[in-house]
């Protein structure tokens, strides 16, 4: 399985997808609220971090 880094928007956002401003695109059971794992490299749900 390829591992993508999960998109990010937002003027506070880094390559890594820090800062309290940052909304992540999730989803998958093994989702966390930062948006880590292998399960959660889709596009669908809207994650805060």
């Amino acid at each position: 399985m390829e591992i993508k880094k999960w998109k990010c928007i937002g003027p506070a956002c880094s390559s890594t997808c820090t800062g309290s401003e940052c909304v992540a695109t999730c989803i998958g059971l093994s989702c966390q609220a930062f948006c880590q794992g292998a399960d959660c490299m889709r596009e669908d749900k809207l994650w805060v971090r």
